[in-house]
């Protein structure tokens, strides 16, 4: 079965059971996607998991999470008629949290600044100059500068652009495409 179809039943099956529930008023789904639940229900494996499922850690979170709380809205209290969902504020918040993690796990302990900084909040508002500050250890920030990535990021997009899946490049990466021009 295609992803297409895969999620067209789940959608269809999650809007008849939540349409009982609404019915029933009996609401049971609280902070974790219905269709996530019925995913794992029907082993559809496609799904993006929930940021507050238990199983999303690890390497499951380099393949994506669902912020999203159902009815959260944009304003902190468009939920409230509901209950027990998520606002857009703290769902900015946990995609920092996952963003910080995924830089962790890469290696890299600094991506919010730049490893040579000049001035502003970020050490991006000036070039790298004889004035400008150098961090100890560059391998462990994400930029150089306001506009280059460290060595240590060039490495890996190099590498990811070298040997990486579609994911990464398309429609080949580089190696594939030195085999076919050889």
């Amino acid at each position: 079965m295609s992803f297409v179809s895969n999620r067209r039943r789940v959608i269809g099956i999650t809007s008849q059971v939540l349409t009982i529930l609404v019915l029933s008023e009996i609401c049971i789904a609280i902070d974790i996607p219905a269709n996530f639940v019925f995913g794992q229900e029907f082993s559809f494996e496609d799904f993006t998991p929930p940021y507050l499922a238990p199983t999303t850690v690890g390497s499951v979170v380099l393949r994506g999470v669902n912020y999203a709380s159902g009815g959260g809205g944009i304003l902190n209290h468009t939920g409230e008629l509901f209950g027990g969902r998520i606002n857009l504020d703290p769902q900015i918040d946990n995609f920092a949290n996952t963003r910080q993690d995924i830089i962790s796990r890469i290696g890299f302990e600094n991506a919010n600044t730049s490893c040579c900084y000049a001035a502003g909040r970020f050490g991006g508002l000036l070039p790298c100059g004889p004035t400008s500050k150098v961090c100890v250890d560059r391998s462990k920030y994400v930029f150089w500068d306001p506009y280059h990535p460290s060595d240590a990021a060039n490495v890996i997009i190099a590498r990811r652009l070298t040997d990486g899946d579609l994911n990464d490049i398309s429609p080949m990466n580089i190696r594939q495409l030195s085999a076919v021009l050889t």
